[in-house]
């Protein structure tokens, strides 16, 4: 459930390609959502187990541009399928 209007933008967005691909069964949607992304050296906050962020989410919600790349890569090298999908990439700390 969105919580602001950047997130129902986002949900509006997946919405109408689903539209799209009930109206045109022949198409193939990957909707590429990434975090922000993070600067060189960039190192997520450390939280206490149970304890809320005393910080937005997006601060929690990096990835780094290599990530980006590789989801970028996956969407354009998928096979063709008739589908909507999507890719959400968020995680800055596998790196």
């Amino acid at each position: 459930m969105a919580a602001d209007a950047y997130g129902l933008s986002k949900g509006m967005v997946e919405e109408l390609t689903r539209y799209f691909h009930r109206s045109h069964k022949d198409t193939d949607f990957i909707n590429l959502r990434f975090g922000a992304v993070a600067s060189p050296g960039w190192i997520p906050p450390v939280l206490e187990a149970g304890s809320k962020p005393p910080l937005p989410f997006i601060t929690l919600a990096h990835v780094h541009a290599e990530d980006v790349v590789e989801g970028i890569t996956a969407a354009l090298e998928a096979p063709h399928v008739m589908r909507v999908n999507g890719i959400k990439r968020i995680n800055a700390s596998k790196r």
